[in-house]
């Protein structure tokens, strides 16, 4: 019985701080928590078949493409913003690596 109230409280407390997060990684993350709890409490009731699908559906649908979403636009992010300070250093004239020979 202290399992089943662990696994709840691991899933609600989990569910809250995904709302609560600003970073979104972050929200990520405790949305596995959150997932992995409900999958907990569904084989403390004897459906370990449901948890298994519920786990693969949701961790393996949706929350490693949100996780990708997230991780791509801030790579896409910095590659454009690192591009763009080439750009206008090789607009001044300048190099890239500047030498005090």
């Amino acid at each position: 019985m202290t399992l089943f109230y662990f696994f709840g409280a691991v899933a609600v407390i989990a569910s809250l701080l995904v709302i609560a997060q600003r970073n979104p990684i972050y929200s990520v993350l405790l949305l596995i928590a959150s997932f992995g709890a409900l999958s907990g409490l569904y084989v403390l009731l004897d459906a370990p078949f449901v948890a298994v699908i519920a786990e693969w559906d949701n961790f393996g649908e949706r929350t490693v493409v949100k996780l990708r979403d997230f991780t791509d636009r801030d790579t896409i992010n910095r590659c454009i913003a690192q591009a763009a300070r080439v750009y206008a250093i090789q607009q001044r004239g300048g190099a890239l690596h500047e030498r005090d020979d």
